[in-house]
């Protein structure tokens, strides 16, 4: 029996239709090749929806002799046609402007496309004059040239842009569904366990066991915002992080945010690109608080730990007021422990370890304990990493001893410093 299922026909069709198919009696546009090309859009959409949609029939009894595969393919390459659209769409732009260097950007200043002509411009690109992709007195997205367009110029572009609306609009409801089934995917893991059935879903979404990964999770500071808010972040996360490219990145819906998983060896590099995330979305929304927690796992059998792990961070988060980047300095042991801890208690817990290394002319000290303890208590690397002499290293660590009373080489004692220092980091943040 087909399933026809609506939420993702909504998702993808609805807002379509809304904004671009108007029935015969209604009104029609003056626009040159409006209504022949809604009515193709329209078709092709309808063909591509009505299908089967296995990802969510959890409720459906299982058949293992299904090969869902192939629909997982035809939903990739959805995808791609749609990408091909848009590179014909800015191929006729640069027939149309063929002098004329010129960029395109989403409803949320995402770089989608750009061509540059020969010469220089002489403006950067966001002072290049604007022009609105719009549609029904809807934006969603606007064509930056180097340059003024003469009338004609513009007069000619009314159709591409036309389509590159649409285009934009299907690409964005594409790349939500594909985030929705990687949700799907994620909390079947949670609730299983990595068996081979979960192995296989995530594989067919693009997650292979070939790790290490970093992990970048995202969740509104307010969980009593309204589901717009969060869709509005979901959007603009989307659209930043994969940018438009033919590789779609393991992007997955979670309650309140989503969640990124990347191969990766770095994840301070993605607390980097976490941090511009921040303030990207500062910048588009202030009055909405973002989280974003960086984590990082060795490999497939790992995730679901690492992922109910990043769940407790963000509830520590959002309990303590944060809002930012919290960076992946946490051991996962540690952390999980840490995160259930009021302030008060973390506090405590600070003073009782660290407590002469938090004076203010003791912070050279306290940073250096830290990056000799996070390097591993390499003597060599810290001293590099902090610029100083090997001798000034060993000075400062016999400083640090004594003011503490402890002995560096005393695993009891490193492990106490070590777990203080965490919780510190924690602290810090509620400042």
């Amino acid at each position: 029996m087909e399933v026809y299922t609506e939420q993702y026909v909504n998702s993808i069709f609805m807002p379509v239709h809304d904004i671009f198919c108007q029935t015969e009696q209604s009104q029609k546009s003056d626009e040159p090749g409006y209504n022949e090309f809604v009515i193709r859009k329209k078709r092709s959409q309808t063909q591509y929806l009505y299908r089967r949609d296995p990802w969510v029939q959890q409720e459906q009894p299982k058949r293992k002799d299904v090969n869902i595969e192939p629909i997982f393919t035809e939903a990739r390459q959805w995808g791609e046609e749609l990408l091909r659209e848009l590179d014909a769409i800015v191929e006729e732009l640069a027939l149309r402007l063929p002098d004329v260097s010129f960029r395109i950007e989403d409803r949320y200043g995402v770089l989608v496309r750009g061509r540059r002509a020969d010469g220089s411009e002489d403006l950067p690109p966001a002072l290049w004059p604007a022009e609105p992709i719009t549609a029904q007195r809807r934006t969603f997205g606007v064509l930056r040239t180097a340059k003024a367009l003469a009338p004609h110029q513009r007069s000619g572009l009314t159709e591409p842009l036309l389509r590159l609306a649409l285009n934009l609009t299907e690409l964005l409801a594409w790349a939500e569904t594909e985030a929705e089934r990687r949700g799907e995917k994620i909390q079947r893991l949670l609730q299983s366990g990595l068996t081979q059935e979960v192995q296989q879903l995530l594989q067919l979404c693009g997650l292979f066991d070939t790790g290490p990964f970093v992990l970048v999770s995202m969740d509104l500071k307010d969980h009593r915002a309204p589901f717009q808010h969060m869709d509005v972040l979901r959007k603009f996360m989307l659209a930043h992080i994969w940018g438009y490219r033919t590789k779609f990145d393991f992007l997955a819906y979670r309650p309140n945010g989503l969640t990124g998983i990347f191969v990766s060896r770095d994840p301070d590099n993605w607390s980097r690109q976490g941090k511009a995330l921040y303030e990207s979305w500062q910048n588009y929304r202030p009055d909405l608080g973002l989280l974003i927690v960086v984590s990082s796992t060795p490999s497939l059998s790992d995730l679901s730990v690492t992922l109910k792990e990043t769940e407790l961070l963000l509830r520590f988060a959002a309990r303590s007021e944060l809002r930012g980047v919290i960076p992946p300095l946490f051991h996962r042991r540690i952390s999980r422990v840490l995160a259930q801890l009021s302030p008060e208690a973390l506090h405590t817990l600070v003073e009782d370890t660290l407590g002469p290394l938090l004076l203010p002319e003791h912070s050279h000290l306290l940073e250096t304990l830290r990056m000799y303890l996070f390097l591993g208590q390499g003597t060599s690397q810290t001293a590099d990493a902090l610029f100083i002499h090997r001798n000034t290293l060993m000075y400062r660590l016999r400083q640090i001893e004594q003011i503490l009373g402890v002995q560096l080489r005393r695993i009891e004692d490193v492990s106490a410093i070590w777990t203080a220092l965490q919780a510190a980091e924690l602290l810090a943040m509620t400042e």
